[in-house]
């Protein structure tokens, strides 16, 4: 068996909570980097490539371990990929079902020179779709100490009042609500997206939050919080 890589920077199980590698980079003698990582559920997972050294070039792939067996090699298929030019984002957003991945970082010849650096975010959320008047609904949802956040994205079309409300919180536990909005457009819940509102209320007391929406992009963040809950806290 032949690997594609020997080096890799094993990330755990991917989670809602955005994991970052940060002011990585790559030589031409070191063109790529691979970042492994596991998901425990089916569900989105976004990746950004971004942060890319001015006057360089770095491109974004993803590759499922096709063979189960934990290892970078040959046999892996390439399911996504961004290749944008010069030092623009790259991102992947993909459905994905419970497996290892590999996130590979590569310098793009042609577009760099030198020493290329870049900054790297990992996120995995659950995707509502489209918000409309219509009552969604996710309940029977839980966090825990070791995935402690859950993510949820959602569009607005028009410009429109948006309300969350968190409840059915497990007794003796405590769980937070933020929004967030998609501050750069590229559908990724990412390091640079804004916090537009919260309800951070006490015990297992119902958090909500009624905001004043512009077309776009957002995600409310449901949060374990930890000096107030044990084990697992369940919601709605």
């Amino acid at each position: 068996m032949v690997a594609r890589h020997s080096d890799i920077n094993n990330l755990g199980t991917l989670k809602s909570k955005i994991i970052s590698p940060n002011s990585e980079f790559l030589t031409e003698t070191d063109s790529t980097d691979v970042f492994r990582f596991d998901i425990e559920n089916s569900r989105e997972f976004n990746l950004l490539l971004h942060n890319i050294s001015d006057g360089d070039d770095i491109d974004l792939r993803l590759f499922q371990d096709s063979n189960n067996n934990g290892i970078f090699d040959l046999n892996d298929e390439q399911v996504a990929s961004s290749r944008l030019g010069s030092n623009l984002d790259d991102s992947i957003n993909y459905n994905a079902s419970a497996g290892t991945y590999f996130a590979q970082v590569e310098r793009y010849r042609f577009g760099s020179v030198g020493t290329a650096s870049y900054n790297l975010d990992l996120s995995a959320i659950y995707d509502v779709g489209i918000l409309n008047s219509t009552v969604t609904s996710r309940n029977g949802y839980s966090v825990k100490e070791t995935d402690s956040t859950d993510v949820f994205r959602f569009n607005i079309l028009n410009n429109r009042n948006i309300n969350l409300h968190l409840n059915n919180i497990s007794d003796g536990d405590d769980a937070d609500l933020r929004l967030f909005q998609d501050s750069n457009n590229n559908g990724v819940f990412d390091s640079n997206d804004e916090q537009v509102a919260s309800s951070r209320r006490g015990s297992n007391l119902d958090d909500s939050i009624n905001y004043s929406a512009s077309t776009g992009t957002y995600f409310a963040q449901v949060e374990r919080y930890a000096a107030g809950s044990n084990g697992l806290v369940q919601y709605d």
